[in-house]
């Protein structure tokens, strides 16, 4: 059954795919070309996608040395560290206790509460809030916002000389090379509010997607299309990484994948 269930929702995924960002279907209209061939822009490390370890994966290649572009299809990075009105980290709060006898055998709460157990960057950005509330899940509840500017955005400017952050920005499709076993470009549609309200979030996302994939302007939207390249022959190879919600890359690359849980 969890194999059924495994490749039911890897078809559902594939499906709403194919539907925003696949080629037209009979009956729909095709995407309109875009006006000239965007810039080639060539990294050492591309990220599609602006989650917590997408962004902390970013900082740290950039850090390294690799020169690092980050896709987040919305207006600032995090993932679930970010996106939630008030979010908290969650800590571990129980202790581990003998079936029989009900005596404790592990506090699972001060041994994941330690700071020799948390990751010293990690454990510094919570150290650094500003007025942290407590909550029963954790010590640190914060708002999104402010954690973004005051926590994120100075390691972004730290290693801003190796990394580019491209906001609002989707992968539109993905080229294979001549092997078909790795990924030569993708195309990406970076769009900038003009008609929308609030930065572009006045309407549920799922109102807003298709035009969010789609290269032509809208009344809502200005649209640039962007072309994400491998390092020219000879020089190191980029490395794309695929931190997309939906798993976009392995999508449109047609690359196998798993997605679901152990049942």
């Amino acid at each position: 059954m969890g194999c059924h269930r495994l490749t039911f929702y890897a078809s559902l995924v594939a499906l709403a795919l194919a539907a925003v960002l696949g080629p037209a279907r009979p009956g729909l209209a095709a995407d309109p070309a875009p006006q000239s061939e965007p810039d080639a822009l060539a990294f050492d490390v591309i990220i599609a996608g602006g989650s917590t370890a997408a962004f902390a994966a970013a900082v740290a290649a950039a850090e390294s040395g690799a020169h690092t572009a980050l896709l987040e299809p919305t207006d600032w990075v995090g993932g679930q560290l970010t996106s939630s009105g008030v979010p908290a980290v969650d800590e571990a709060w129980h202790t581990i206790s003998d079936p029989k006898t009900g005596q404790p055998l592990l506090n699972v709460a001060r041994v994941a509460r330690d700071p020799a157990n948390i990751t010293p960057n990690f454990h510094a950005l919570l150290q650094g809030l500003e007025d942290p509330a407590q909550c029963w899940v954790s010590r640190f509840c914060f708002c999104p916002d402010g954690f973004v500017r005051k926590q994120l955005l100075p390691l972004q400017q730290q290693a801003s000389s190796r990394l580019q952050v491209f906001h609002n920005t989707v992968v539109k499709n993905v080229q294979l090379d001549a092997t078909g076993r790795r990924i030569a470009a993708i195309t990406a549609i970076t769009r900038k509010p003009t008609g929308a309200k609030h930065r572009g979030f006045d309407r549920l996302p799922s109102r807003d997607l298709a035009d969010w994939y789609s290269p032509a302007d809208s009344p809502r939207f200005a649209k640039q299309v962007r072309r994400f390249v491998t390092a020219p022959d000879g020089e190191q190879t980029t490395v794309f990484i695929d931190a997309t919600e939906w798993g976009e890359l392995l999508v449109l690359a047609d690359a196998p994948y798993v997605t679901g849980e152990t049942i």
